[in-house]
Parts: C-alpha cells; structure tokens; sequence
C-alpha cells in the first residue's frame, strides 16, 4: 500500500459527522460502563483509573469501529486506546493516594483538590493514546500522522476541562437542586464525546485520506 492512503469503501467513508457520532456513541457506552462498575472500583480507591479506562474503552471501541474498514486499523486501535489513557489515569490515581511521591503534585493536591486531576491525566493520556496511534498505525499512511498525538491530546484536554470546570462550577450554585440544572449536568457531560469527536476528527479525517 502507498505512503498517504488509505483504502476505503464507499460503503464506509469516515466523514466529521460519522466520526462525531462514533466518538458521542463510545463516550456513552464509556460512562454506562463506568457508572455500572463504579462501586467495584471504588473499593480498590481506584476511582480515578476506573473513569479513564472505561472511557478509553468505549471511544477505542467505537472509533476501531469508525476506522475498521481501513486497511490494518484493527483491534490495535483499541487497545492502544486502553493502554494510553488506562495507565495515565492509573499514575495520577496512585500519585493521589500517595502510592508514587512527587511533591510538587502534592502542593497542587492540597491546593486545587480533586478538579484538576482528571484533566491531567486526561491531557498526558490522550497524548500517550495518540502516540501509540501514530506510531503503530497512522504513521504508515501519511508523514503527517504526528499531528494526531497533539489532536488526541487537545481532544482529551478540552472535553475533561470545560466539563470539569463545569460540574465544579454546577457543585458551588448548587445546580443539581433544580430540575433544569440536573437536565443541563447530563447535557454537559455527554457533551464531552462531542467535543473530543469535534477536535480530534478535524485532524484525523484529512489524514486517513492521506493529506
């Protein structure tokens, strides 16, 4: 296969739209997921490596998904997804209950609390994601794969952010004592698979076809 395409049918083209409503659908099946096996994980305290990797996991299936009919995006693609964003969340979840010492994270801690967790871990795992992408898929297609590392990783940072800010914001004014804040807190979190399917998809589409 030459350098900058990839194959396709046109039963299956990978369009802005189609990708941002694989992404939406994984995001989703991420927090049903979450939710389901939330007080397991909890009873480890690892809450926190518990939303990156059931997250990672239903947009890694869903983009594989999205992507399969390319030629070699296989199940590759979700694993790296796991893999990538899974052990980001699994350092910072250790880092927060002391297991790993770095005292500068541990002025942050005391000074931001839990909000500025998710985040980080989001940003360093959607760079890490993008990097095991790049390097063992999209690398062979286009020597323009590298702007993929920092797309996942705005992708990740964006989405985690303004619904983090969000949700601290929402706690504060006590948002979830009305019937329209609570409708609004769903609307914002499941924004998030929106956002990163925006950001990530404007990168991604004109690489798979190979510009």
């Amino acid at each position: 296969m030459r350098m900058g395409v990839m194959q396709t049918t046109t039963t299956n083209p990978v369009t802005l739209r189609r990708w941002i409503w694989f992404s939406f659908a994984g995001w989703l099946i991420g927090l049903v997921v979450m939710l389901i096996f939330a007080d397991f994980a909890s009873n480890f305290k690892l809450d926190i490596s518990w939303i990156g990797t059931s997250m990672a996991a239903g947009l890694g299936f869903m983009q594989w998904l999205a992507l399969r009919k390319y030629a070699h995006v296989t199940l590759r693609w979700f694993w790296f997804t796991i893999l990538g964003t899974g052990s980001a969340y699994l350092f910072f979840n250790l880092l927060y209950l002391g297991l790993i010492s770095i005292p500068a994270f541990g002025k942050l801690k005391s000074e931001a609390g839990m909000e500025f967790i998710i985040p980080l871990a989001s940003t360093v795992g959607g760079f890490l994601t993008g990097w095991l992408q790049q390097r063992f898929i999209l690398h062979q297609y286009t020597p323009n794969s590298r702007r993929w590392m920092w797309a996942n990783c705005l992708g990740w940072f964006l989405c985690s952010t303004c619904i983090t800010v969000y949700l601290t914001l929402a706690g504060n004014f006590h948002f979830h004592h009305y019937p329209a804040g609570k409708a609004l807190n769903t609307i914002m979190v499941l924004s998030g698979g929106v956002i990163l399917g925006w950001t990530t998809g404007k990168t991604l589409i004109p690489l798979v076809k190979g510009k």
